[in-house]
């Protein structure tokens, strides 16, 4: 059976496993991909443990690390929330990380970076 976070990005992205993955590497980066293709507002709109799921993958893949399973991206939060703070939660951002270093950025901006560059070259 299926995680419930796999299940949910299945659905929205319509992936469709092309090949049988022998390593689960593989077929995490491959679902990382096909959520990579989301639109922002498609991605707005996954639940809190998927975009936590995508942003571990894309903060993962780039740091060379391996990406971890659904199980293991949903963050634990040992400390209770306080009930009398109403300021609104963060936006989420597709493969942020609050410890960006300079020259980082998510996979979708390093994309769309090296398309931007491939575009002007061949102007």
């Amino acid at each position: 059976m299926a995680h419930p976070i796999e299940s949910e990005l299945i659905k929205i992205t319509g992936y469709k496993t092309r090949t049988k993955f022998s390593d689960r590497q593989d077929y995490l980066g491959s679902i990382l991909n096909a959520v990579m293709k989301l639109t922002d507002d498609d991605f707005e709109n996954l639940t809190d443990g998927a975009a936590e799921w995508a942003n571990a993958a894309v903060h993962a893949k780039n740091t060379k690390e391996d990406i971890p399973d659904f199980d293991e991206a949903v963050a634990t939060d040992d400390e209770p929330e306080d009930e009398d703070d109403e300021s609104p939660p963060p936006k989420r951002r597709r493969g942020s990380d609050d410890e960006e270093e300079e020259g980082s950025g998510s996979l979708r901006e390093k994309l769309a970076a090296r398309r931007r560059s491939r575009n002007s070259d061949d102007d």
